[in-house]
């Protein structure tokens, strides 16, 4: 991550302590930690070549960089929620402030960039088209969705900010909400649902980004325990999870997703088992848990698509 200089990140994090209430005690003990580590792949270092914050303290993606594809730079909603989180693991570690702060002002970005669709249905937006998916500007991602959920979640338990708090309930509305209104939850041909990581047409079923809807409202219902609507709907995620996995299992890999059913590669098959584990731990449903040491077993015997995949090393 490309350092901000230190009036701008001065200022950023002033205002976020006074919106908070939140900065009246800088030792770390003052800050509610309720929350595990975020099942990130990357360390927060990752980013810094191909980030970089605008003159408005908002982090850009310089796809230029990264991929040379002329999009220049963009908010990216993944990204930024990915730098959160991985800031946020750094602070639960090392109980660093600096690693704190920098969650906060990532979480802030979020709250200047959230898109209200309507008076109770918010969400992330991409600027540019994704023609693998179909998918033309603006679009939204279940996965940015998702993930930038669990950053807002965080940051409510730290601030107990009741702007945070609506922005939270809408976003989790957006995310159980159809993709052929205002959402990215789409129907299975098994009779399930689906959060879509691209809400494509027809529906891609990405499995990754569907992994971790269901990690971001799992811990959404450990903050709000009390929401029965999510709590049914969390069960028929699981159920579709447990329904449709086989469409992804070769039987000595996985696939990416039902769209273009393409074979993923030893870094990805070692993150999902990672997801997998996680759902196991938040849920205690063996299912989970089962899987996950399936696809250690597959990637260890290693990758029957391409032998020379060295990619999870």
């Amino acid at each position: 991550m490309k350092k901000l200089s230190r009036r701008l990140v001065t200022s950023i994090f002033a205002i976020i302590v006074g919106i908070s209430g939140c900065g009246k005690d800088s030792d770390s003990s003052a800050y509610s930690i309720s929350f595990r580590e975020f099942p990130i792949s990357e360390h927060s270092d990752t980013w810094s070549r191909f980030t970089e914050f605008d003159t408005n303290g908002i982090l850009l993606v310089n796809y230029d960089i990264l991929y040379g594809n002329g999009l220049g730079k963009q908010f990216n909603p993944l990204t930024t929620s990915q730098l959160a989180l991985a800031n946020y693991n750094e602070y639960i570690k090392n109980k660093q402030n600096k690693y704190l702060n920098y969650f906060l002002i990532l979480s802030d970005n979020l709250h200047k960039k959230i898109t209200s669709i309507s008076d109770d249905n918010y969400g992330f937006f991409y600027a540019f088209a994704y023609p693998r998916y179909n998918l033309e500007s603006p679009w939204q991602s279940g996965l940015a969705n998702s993930t930038a959920l669990s950053v807002l979640l965080r940051s409510y338990s730290i601030t107990k900010s009741e702007n945070t708090k609506k922005l939270i309930i809408n976003l989790k509305n957006n995310l159980l909400s159809s993709t052929e209104t205002i959402g990215v939850l789409a129907n299975t041909p098994d009779g399930g649902v689906w959060i879509e990581e691209y809400p494509s047409t027809p529906s891609s079923y990405v499995l990754n980004g569907f992994l971790f809807s269901i990690i971001s409202l799992r811990e959404y219902l450990n903050i709000f325990p009390q929401d029965e609507n999510v709590k049914s709907f969390y069960e028929k995620l699981l159920l579709s999870l447990k329904t449709d996995f086989h469409y992804y299992d070769t039987g000595n890999w996985l696939l990416y997703d039902r769209y273009e059913r393409s074979p993923v590669n030893a870094h990805y098959m070692k993150f999902q088992a990672v997801l997998l584990n996680e759902i196991f731990i938040l849920t205690k449903d063996n299912f989970s848990l089962e899987k996950s040491q399936l696809i250690e077993k597959y990637r260890k015997a290693g990758n029957p698509y391409n032998p020379n995949d060295k990619s999870d090393q």
